[in-house]
This record gives C-alpha cells, sequence and structure tokens, in this order.
C-alpha cells in the first residue's frame, strides 16, 4: 500500500510540474460524468486540442450488502473536430481507487457471519469518445473507456463465535467486469471558445 501511495503523490507531482509553468489556458471545463457504478467531477484545462483532466469519483450501494468505492484519476486527452459541434476525443491516464463491501447475516436475530472485503486498486485506462457541444458553454460526451491495473484485496469475515478470520490477495487485472467502461458526460465551458 506505501509503494501504491507513492507513486500517487509522485504522478500528482509530475504533472502539476508541467502544467504550472502555463499561465494562460485557452480551455477550462469542469463537468459531471456516470456510469452505471460511480458518479463524479471532472475537471479539464489546456489548449482546444490537447487537455489534462483531473477527476474525482464514488459509488455506494446499500441492502443486504453496504459497498463503498471512492477514485481519482488523472490524464491527457486529445480532441479532433469532426463537425462544427462534434469533436472525437481520446486519450488515456492513471488511477486509484479503493472499495469497500460490508455483507452482515443474520438468522433470528444471531449475527451469523460479519464480512468485508477491502480492495485497493492502481490503474492506467485509455479512453476514445465523442463530445457534442450542445451550446457554445455546454457539451454531452459518450465514452468506451477501458482499463488494466494491479490490486489487492484485504478480507476480514467474524463468525457468531469470537473468532476473525483474514486474509489477502493481490494480482493483475485487464477489463474487470466490475467495472464499467461506458461513460457519460456532461461539461460546462468557463471562457469562451476559439472559432
Amino acid at each position: 500500500m506505501k509503494q501504491i501511495t507513492k507513486i500517487i503523490i509522485g504522478c500528482a507531482l509530475f504533472v502539476s510540474s508541467l502544467v504550472h509553468g502555463q499561465d494562460s489556458l485557452a480551455t477550462k471545463e469542469i463537468g459531471l460524468f456516470a456510469t452505471t457504478q460511480d458518479q463524479g467531477i471532472t475537471y479539464r484545462f489546456g489548449s482546444e486540442r490537447k487537455l489534462w483532466n483531473f477527476s474525482l469519483y464514488r459509488g455506494a450501494y446499500s441492502g443486504s450488502q453496504h459497498q463503498n468505492r471512492i477514485g481519482f484519476e488523472a490524464g491527457r486527452e486529445w480532441r479532433y473536430p469532426l463537425s462544427s459541434r462534434a469533436f472525437f476525443r481520446f486519450g488515456g491516464g492513471i488511477g486509484y481507487s479503493f472499495y469497500r463491501l460490508k455483507e452482515r447475516v443474520n438468522n433470528n436475530g444471531v449475527i451469523n457471519y460479519n464480512r468485508q472485503y477491502d480492495e485497493h486498486s492502481l490503474y492506467l485506462y485509455g479512453f476514445a469518445g465523442i463530445n457534442y457541444d450542445i451550446t457554445r458553454r455546454f457539451s454531452l460526451g459518450i465514452s468506451f473507456k477501458p482499463y488494466a491495473g494491479f490490486y489487492e484485496v484485504n478480507y476480514s469475515n467474524r463468525n457468531s463465535t469470537p473468532t476473525e478470520n483474514k486474509s489477502g490477495i493481490h494480482g493483475f487485472n485487464v477489463f474487470n467486469s466490475n467495472r464499467d467502461f461506458v461513460e457519460l458526460s456532461l461539461a460546462f465551458r468557463l471562457g469562451r471558445r476559439k472559432k
């Protein structure tokens, strides 16, 4: 886990040092995005065709299982006009997510087991999609977003007895089926778009 933290901090410092020298950026956007599992906010800045993007996202679910996910992504994107209002966009970046699942099972008022599952993921992602300008300030987007990365899972299970079982695994994932690949977005442009 310490290595993952060092990598994230190093990437953030590297990106901020690249961007720090740019005083006047042509394009700045703030937006919302959603998949069927997560929702988030993104900030993009740079030139009209090359932008940096930073995103925070979260997902929460409840029921017999309580699930939470939180994550951060930083990357670069390129845009090419298809028409006066539509743009093809593609790019990639690095991300980190933390996912926790808690499950409690009761049987006649007695807790039979109480499970907790924590997953830390560090991943690389790519994306390709289309943005369409509704107005000069608002745009809608859809993109396909595959990823691959490393994960570490910690698992604990408490039975009705006072004993607790703990275990951990780690590995490599490509196109994990638990993650959504299609993302919808709505962005607001801060400032004017160049003609």
